[in-house]
Order: structure tokens, then C-alpha cells, then sequence
């Protein structure tokens, strides 16, 4: 069940797509951070992921932070150049099926019932970058955890 957002209606049929999209992103944003520190540059992992959910048709407001959480990653991590993309991003596909069968192990996310994240792997998927810091909201959830084997700098965030 939980508690749905639909971030569009038949009421903005007058107004632009554009404008719509503007809408659902201030919306967004205000629900992961206070207004003075919205992200602003649009070439930003933060701005990009905010951008991407602002496009889905509903939303579970249970799982913003975990879905921004995760494709913060994608835009962080250079996700356009990733051997296998593993579905981040997919306009309103869950986040918990993000992931892919590769050699026989799973790759990407995957979730318990709850369909809280509790397993991340992308190993050898040609990432690149720094891991962002909002990584920490998911770390106290994944049982497994693993981004070995790609061109990663810095250290893991800590929860």
C-alpha cells in the first residue's frame, strides 16, 4: 500500500510539459532538502536524479530517498558509459528491479518484501567517478555491497 504521489493531473492538461515537470521538481526537491539547498546546476548528479524522477507519472513517497539514492549513482558514476545500464533510470520501472542476470549473478539492485534496497552490485560495469554521499542513506539496509573492479576515487560513505 504506502502513499502515492501523482505528479501529474487532469488538471494541468493547460499547462506545458515543461512547467509541469518544473513543478514536480520543486516538489521533489523540497521533499529531500531544505529550499536553500536545492541543487541549481543542472549538470549535477543531485540536479539530474531530481530531474529524472520529476518525469515519472506516480510516485511512492516511501521510496524517494532510496529511488534518488540510486540514480544519484547512475548520474554521479558516469551511468550514460556503463557496460550494461542494469535498467537505472527506466522511467517508472521500481528501483528494485534495476538489475540484470550477467555470468549468473545478479547485478544491480534488489530489495527484501518491503522493497527496501538490501543489495547493490555493480562490479565491472565501467564506473567512474567519486561514490556520492547520499550512498550513506542506503548503507544500513544492504546485506551486500559491491562496486570492486571499476574506476572508482574516495572512500565509501559511512551511514
Amino acid at each position: 500500500f504506502g502513499h502515492y504521489l501523482a505528479l501529474s493531473s487532469p488538471e494541468d492538461n493547460d499547462i506545458s510539459m515543461e512547467h509541469l515537470q518544473q513543478r514536480n521538481f520543486t516538489y521533489i526537491a523540497s521533499k529531500l532538502y531544505n529550499k536553500e539547498n536545492y541543487p541549481t546546476d543542472p549538470n549535477s548528479s543531485e540536479y539530474k536524479a531530481i530531474d529524472f524522477i520529476a518525469q515519472e507519472k506516480t510516485l511512492k513517497l516511501e521510496s524517494l530517498r532510496q529511488r534518488f539514492a540510486l540514480a544519484n549513482i547512475y548520474f554521479a558514476m558516469n551511468g550514460d558509459y556503463w557496460i550494461d545500464s542494469l535498467d537505472f533510470t527506466r522511467p517508472n520501472l521500481h528501483e528494485c528491479n534495476w538489475n540484470s542476470l550477467v555470468d549468473g549473478q545478479i547485478k544491480g539492485v534488489t530489495c527484501d518484501r518491503r522493497q527496501v534496497a538490501t543489495y547493490l552490485s555493480i562490479s565491472k560495469n565501467n564506473l567512474s567517478g567519486t561514490i556520492p554521499v547520499i550512498i550513506s542513506s542506503l548503507m544500513e539496509n544492504l546485506g551486500h555491497f559491491d562496486l570492486s573492479s571499476n574506476n572508482i576515487e574516495g572512500k565509501i560513505p559511512s551511514s
